[in-house]
């Protein structure tokens, strides 16, 4: 499993245990998605159901000195709802649910906690 692979782990198994209230349980994917489904780690894909919030990394970039084991990494957390059967309103509560987890001070650590071997450092 390479950074991108840890840190989209990382911020999923927060996001399965930190309280989502608006997006139903097991819909918190990680990984490079398109229309209809997630592409996982091992090429496998899971098939979206909406509403969903998928964590994507795409790229990581080792932080100086090399091989010193630090990384910066983004990853991307994307709230989807089918308009067909929500409205907008319904979507910028998920939306905001989510956002209210993602910027709290102790992101860092809890986001940590989540799996072992991981590190959130800044």
């Amino acid at each position: 499993m390479n950074i991108c692979q840890y840190a989209q782990k990382a911020v999923k198994a927060w996001l399965d245990s930190s309280g989502l209230t608006l997006i139903p349980s097991g819909q918190v994917y990680r990984g490079i998605e398109n229309a209809t489904v997630i592409t996982g780690e091992s090429g496998e894909e899971t098939p979206i159901v909406l509403p969903c919030v998928i964590c994507d990394c795409s790229t990581a970039t080792v932080i100086s000195p090399p091989f010193c084991g630090n990384w910066t990494a983004q990853v991307k957390v994307k709230v989807r709802s089918n308009a067909h059967e929500n409205t907008e309103n319904q979507h910028h509560l998920r939306v905001n649910e989510v956002f209210g987890k993602l910027t709290t001070d102790t992101l860092r650590t809890d986001v940590s906690a989540a799996l072992t071997d991981f590190t959130v450092m800044n």
